[in-house]
């Protein structure tokens, strides 16, 4: 170790053959022989000691010095005992390399990060479990993971431990609870670890809160739209029945126990209640139970109308001047919103929900308006039907129309769409690596482009008649379908209409746009589309004609119908062009012949083409 050998060693100072310094200061280490000399006990060195050898290098020692005494007990000498620690110090190093990089791991995490061991005592921690639940680190190390998981039973919470597969991740959630009481939802990764020797459980706790909001919000908004469409599907429902069903929609959206509507009269003086939920009625153990109120009678409750807004009561039974007090035996009231109706500025009706197990948002409030404005429309509309039917007959296709858009508000419904899909977007963007929640969500845009067709369907539906007739270049008319259809680059077009004209409208476009739809989605093996024209007497037929598949005998009669569809389509395109044919004053067939190939064959009679 030294570097020297016993005979060059012999008649040196020790201090030029056992050269010790400290390692960090590189200040000579005094030698223990001295102080063995001086106080006659054993002495060992201080760490970070370093022998320089005789060629200067140096090694990392440890040792010990101790006095030789005669038979009378006095030190002749000194014993002085030495070796290389150069490994064990490397593994120490190593060791405490490794324990500062797990901590910072560990404490730079913004999960909880906790470390168990078998009989689930906490014995490791990182940073952010004590910030998140609010207790300090040495208060967690006293604790069992039963103490802070109040959600799972300790039997089920040890099962888990003691069953832990030693090959794989554990997931599952739970619940978390704070100092304070609060439960924050976790989600958690638990593995099998070694911890200072010892087999022990690592488990990551995931604050999950915003997710199962994102989750609640995206199920809301889901039933929320169900209940939209459903509620303008409802036209000949009585209604009783249709308020019936709008109180149960805003009960389940607000997540609500109590719910009523009231309807406002004319002059603004009495509402009157027409629904309130069952709830109520079985806990409701007053002896009146009036429907009508007079406005300016009326407690707490009505103040939505007469303020025209909005109102949030987030403990009912506070102190409240406008208060009148509610009857003996009236169910109790925790928490209260009501929220009026408006048609032109006129408060028509309100709707107040209560109870929640939370507080009201302004997001709630939106949500009934939503529900009470589409059925204020159904009742209006069931209001005017007795008008409708006396309609002159030349108001019979007006009335088809307003039968088929009848079931959507699309104004409305669109922009509901719209913006459930703009949120779907952001959700789908800030949890881009959750694959479970994109593919929850692609599912509800699929939902929302569905309904966004039905809508687009309604609305050139209700074009058809609304524009006065023209003269319409077919040549034109079909070139610019073609241009709207970007997969029919690959067959072969034949339009052999130059210089026809026709007494029609822009809705043309759409009658063979569809049916280049259709040849493209149903044509299987199209490979040409040929448009041509056959005088036939005083008529002239205009012919569309491809060579895919064609239309089975079976299903010819049945293409026309709205909703038939042989494919995932709506079934609603060829409806579309019937419908738009017959506005012209045309008739349309399909005379193809089966397995070679869709003909459409329109008939205009010479009035209406040049």
């Amino acid at each position: 170790l030294t570097g020297w050998t016993l005979d060059e060693a012999a008649g040196k100072s020790l201090g030029q053959v056992f050269n010790i310094v400290n390692e960090q200061s590189r200040l000579s280490v005094e030698s223990p022989v001295a102080k063995v000399l001086l106080e006659g006990v054993v002495v060992g060195l201080a760490n970070h000691t370093v022998l320089v050898r005789r060629d200067g290098t140096e090694v990392s020692i440890d040792d010990s010095g101790a006095p030789i005494r005669d038979d009378q007990g006095n030190i002749t000498g000194v014993v002085l005992v030495f070796r290389d620690i150069t490994k064990r110090k490397k593994t120490e190093e190593t060791l405490a390399e490794s324990e500062t990089k797990y901590r910072r791991l560990l404490d730079g995490m913004t999960d909880t990060a906790w470390v168990i061991d078998d009989e689930c005592n906490i014995i490791d921690v990182n940073r952010s479990a004590s910030e998140s639940l609010g207790y300090t680190k040495k208060e967690l190390l006293k604790m069992n993971l039963t103490d802070i998981d109040n959600n799972l039973k300790a039997e089920k919470i040890k099962y888990l431990v003691k069953t832990m597969p030693k090959d794989k991740i554990q997931v599952f959630e739970t619940a978390h609870t704070t100092k304070n009481g609060l439960k924050i939802p976790v989600e958690i990764s638990s593995s099998l670890v070694t911890y200072k020797g010892k087999q022990a459980i690592l488990s990551i706790a995931r604050n999950i809160t915003e997710r199962k909001k994102t989750e609640a919000t995206l199920y809301l908004n889901k039933i929320l739209l169900e209940y939209l469409l459903a509620i303008n599907k409802m036209e000949e429902t009585s209604k009783k029945e249709l308020l019936d069903f709008a109180l149960e929609a805003i009960i389940k959206v607000t997540q609500s126990k109590f719910a009523l509507i009231s309807l406002v009269n004319d002059d603004q003086t009495i509402l009157t209640i027409q629904a309130w939920s069952k709830n109520a009625m079985k806990e409701c153990k007053t002896t009146q139970k009036p429907t009508d109120y007079y406005l300016s009678q009326a407690g707490i409750w009505a103040e939505p109308i007469r303020q025209r807004k909005p109102i949030f009561i987030e403990d009912y039974n506070a102190a409240n001047l406008k208060k009148r007090g509610l009857p003996e035996g009236h169910v109790k009231i925790k928490n209260y919103l009501g929220v009026p109706i408006f048609e032109k500025d006129v408060v028509v009706a309100m709707a107040a929900v209560a109870n929640k197990n939370g507080f009201y948002t302004e997001n709630d409030a939106l949500t009934i308006s939503s529900v009470m404005n589409d059925t204020w429309r159904i009742i209006q509309r069931k209001n005017f039907e007795s008008e409708r039917e006396q309609n002159l007959s030349k108001l019979s296709m007006l009335n088809e129309k307003l039968n088929v858009v009848g079931s959507l508000t699309r104004h409305d419904v669109r922009n509901k769409l719209m913006a459930i899909k703009a949120k779907t977007y952001l959700l789908k963007k800030k949890n881009i690596e959750n694959a479970e929640l994109i593919r929850n969500l692609e599912g509800v845009e699929t939902t929302v482009d569905s309904a966004a067709a039905l809508l687009a369907f309604s609305g050139l539906y209700e074009k058809i008649g609304a524009e006065e007739l023209r003269e319409i270049n077919v040549e034109e008319c079909f070139n610019q379908a073609l241009a709207l259809r970007r997969s029919v680059q690959n067959v072969k077009i034949i339009n052999e209409t130059k210089g026809l004209t026709v007494i029609a409208d822009k809705l043309l476009s759409e009658v063979f746009y569809n049916l280049l739809d259709n040849s493209l989605r149903h044509g299987q093996r199209v490979t040409q589309i040929r448009l041509f024209t056959i005088k036939d007497g005083n008529k002239l037929k205009l012919i569309y004609e491809d060579n895919g598949v064609g239309v089975s005998e079976e299903n010819k009669d049945k293409i026309f119908v709205g909703g038939f569809s042989t494919g995932r389509s709506s079934g609603l395109g060829l409806k579309l062009i019937k419908r738009v044919i017959e506005g012209y004053g045309w008739s349309i067939v399909e005379n193809g012949e089966p397995n070679k190939g869709a003909k459409f064959t329109i008939t205009i009679p010479q009035t209406t083409q040049e």
